[in-house]
């Protein structure tokens, strides 16, 4: 097991906030960590932590494959670039065409979006942060307390980590975001401001 493109903290700094030493827990943990990023991407609604290429299929705009639409909406955001929008039959839209709107997530064509032979197939790089090493702090600590606790747990006797005690204690004024994600609210405190509502 090692740690996936996607991983929003590494095996190191978990360590260090759990105060693991040796070697021992390593495969553990990058499984953990896999999955946990995962979980918080999931909760997102679309938002991308570490930049990775995507791929989506879109039928057309208005009226589906006759087209029409001026933006097509992608799931991932923020966008970093666009790769290639190519139909079935090898048609191409070139970038000279629309305009990236990158934090919103969507393409906005100058005129309206034609209609594509089959569907397009739209490649496109996506996400917050270069790299892993690149994650932002909150959002590292975020993936490291639901991979503790889910080490924690797995010991029984040993208590779980507070969560709740480190977030709570640096913004003990500052009323809690509504939380939809299902991540527990201590988590969610970290990552609220990245989260997307539905569009």
């Amino acid at each position: 097991m090692s740690l996936e493109s996607h991983a929003l903290t590494t095996v190191a700094e978990a360590k260090l906030l759990a105060d693991i030493s040796g070697d021992g827990s390593d495969p553990l943990l990058e499984s953990l960590i896999n999955a946990q990023s995962w979980v918080i991407e999931n909760a997102m609604n679309g938002i991308v932590f570490v930049q990775r290429n995507c791929t989506e299929n879109y039928s057309g705009g208005i009226g589906g494959r006759r087209g029409g639409a001026k933006r097509i909406h992608l799931y991932h955001k923020p966008i970093v670039s666009v790769t290639s929008i190519v139909d079935d039959d090898s048609n191409e839209v070139t970038s000279t065409y629309y305009t990236i709107v990158a934090n919103k997530g969507f393409l906005e064509h100058d005129w309206q979006w034609p209609a594509p032979v089959g569907r397009w197939t739209i490649i496109y790089k996506a996400g917050l942060f270069e790299a892993t090493a690149n994650v932002a702090a909150d959002v590292k600590e975020a993936c490291q307390l639901l991979v503790i606790n889910r080490y924690q747990s797995r010991k029984p006797g040993i208590q779980s980590k507070s969560t709740g005690g480190r977030s709570g204690s640096r913004s003990t004024t500052k009323a809690l975001p509504t939380n939809p994600t299902g991540l527990p609210d201590d988590v969610w405190l970290l990552v609220s401001k990245y989260w997307s509502p539905v569009v």
